[in-house]
């Protein structure tokens, strides 16, 4: 016997999603979009498809006979991603979603009840939601280093203050393929959040490395594993890592929390015979 749906349906899961393609795209982009359908019965239609930036892949060759020339391979790349523009369950109760350049703009249910987002040019100016009790307005204040306070429909508002900073965001340079690296130094930043009712929890961040094991082990550059190198697959990786967090405000009992990290135990596989930490 034939089973429901078979030819209509592209792809499932192990954990019984099916997938089927829809004709086009909600926002007119060359392609297709696709409709997923869960165990319970919910659909979702994945079919505005946006493109973010995404950095190009670099590999140069060096001495490349016959004359010793030095050739670039550049591939320039885009993220691509299907936001979803609808939600339906089984009984046909519905949410949709709309958009403007990748951004949402509205989000609208059958039993009647919406929201509206304002975008100006620092993120999400106002968000307003309406159902039968009227609508409620919550707005979105920034400042020099970003949001700085949310204000909820009744004038109480939530505050937040601190910034990381551009460079502290940059990827942190190691050298070659084997990643040597110098101490990073006490790159810390702090950011703290104040609720209503003026409870305060402030954290502090600092740059760490970060390890993974058993990478395979492949360079790329202009000197094959040697200077100017670099990894492929890095086995070592630089990110943000919460040190500490402390809380105190009315009614509440003050705590300070303090988080420690081990060293970076990134391994590449053929460094392995004898085997290497994983934790």
């Amino acid at each position: 016997p034939q089973l429901p749906g078979a030819g209509r349906f592209k792809i499932g899961t192990r954990d019984n999603w099916v997938f089927e393609c829809l004709p086009t795209t909600a926002n007119n982009e060359p392609g297709e979009g696709f409709l997923a359908t869960s165990p319970d019965g919910t659909k979702y239609w994945f079919d505005y498809l946006v493109y973010q930036p995404y950095d190009p892949f670099v590999m140069g060759f060096a001495d490349m006979p016959p004359k010793g020339y030095t050739l670039f391979f550049s591939l320039f790349r885009r993220a691509a991603s299907m936001l979803v523009t609808r939600i339906e369950d089984r009984d046909g109760n519905w949410i949709t979603y709309s958009y403007a350049a990748g951004k949402v703009q509205a989000i609208t249910a059958s039993d009647g009840r919406s929201l509206s987002v304002s975008h100006g040019t620092n993120g999400v100016t106002s968000i307003t939601v309406h159902d039968s009790a009227g609508p409620k307005t919550w707005n979105y204040l920034y400042g020099p280093d970003g949001l700085a306070q949310v204000v909820q429909p009744d004038g109480s508002s939530w505050t937040y203050q601190g910034e990381f900073g551009i460079e502290f965001f940059q990827a942190y340079e190691f050298t070659g393929c084997e990643q040597t690296y110098s101490s990073i130094g006490p790159r810390t930043r702090q950011v703290s959040v104040t609720s209503p009712a003026g409870g305060k929890a402030t954290y502090a961040f600092a740059l760490k490395i970060f390890g993974r094991s058993y990478v395979p082990k492949n360079c790329g550059g202009l000197v094959w594993g040697g200077e100017g190198s670099f990894a492929l697959n890095p086995k070592l990786y630089a990110g943000l890592a919460l040190v500490s967090k402390d809380v105190s405000g009315p009614g509440l009992q003050s705590g300070t929390w303090t988080y420690q990290y081990s060293a970076p135990y990134g391994s590449y596989v053929d460094e392995c015979a004898s085997g290497c930490v994983t934790e």
